[in-house]
């Protein structure tokens, strides 16, 4: 408690925010846009306040030296630079060191994956055969044969999705001619997108649902 910056961080870190409100809005900034900007004020050299500012009002450019420049724009006002030495910026997860990134961004890949993943496993329960079964006639059909074979493994998918075995007819052998979807792991990607965003987060599955 008597760290010069103790009653900033601690108590009250600007007139408009109690330091929960404040840290919290620090910490969503940080993990849902990739970074968290305060500007730092100062009297006679002493830091007196902390205010936070919207990651989306904070626009980042390179100097001629490469060094980072931070550009506010508020609500009301002109556009104006904050130097270094008065910005407290956190970023999050960073590729570069410098700027952050969002853990929704990060993730967006692994979305898609469960988005694709949930796609093709809709797709396969739909069409009640797996895609990945092809059936083999002991003779050769005709062009109008083969028509009348493939309205009849209509069929037998229906009956597939309705519960009921299908009958199939002499001479007509199923066969794999690669993975299902259970051996390819599709059903466990549906669930494996929980681990990864906690693994984002930080989070142990355990706490939201997932054993």
């Amino acid at each position: 408690r008597d760290f010069a910056l103790y009653d900033v961080i601690h108590n009250s870190p600007n007139e408009d925010m109690t330091a929960f409100q404040f840290w919290q809005a620090v910490v969503a900034s940080m993990l849902l846009q990739g970074n968290a900007y305060c500007e730092i004020h100062r009297v006679r050299g002493r830091v007196i306040a902390l205010d936070f500012l919207l990651p989306s009002r904070v626009k980042l450019e390179l100097d001629d030296d490469g060094r980072l420049q931070y550009w506010y724009t508020p609500r009301k006002g002109p556009r104006r630079e904050i130097a270094r030495q008065d910005m407290l910026h956190i970023p999050a997860f960073s590729l570069d060191g410098r700027v952050g990134m969002s853990a929704i961004r990060y993730g967006a890949n692994v979305f898609g994956s469960a988005m694709s993943a949930d796609d093709a496993a809709n797709s396969t329960f739909k069409n009640g055969l797996l895609p990945s079964v092809a059936f083999k006639v002991d003779r050769i059909l005709r062009p109008d044969q083969r028509a009348e074979f493939r309205e009849y493994i209509k069929e037998v998918a229906g009956a597939l999705n309705a519960g009921k075995s299908p009958v199939l007819e002499q001479g007509i052998t199923p066969e794999s001619i690669g993975i299902d979807p259970v051996d390819a792991q599709l059903l466990e990607s549906r669930t494996f997108s929980i681990e990864e965003i906690c693994r984002w987060f930080g989070v142990p599955p355990w706490m939201v649902g997932k054993t």
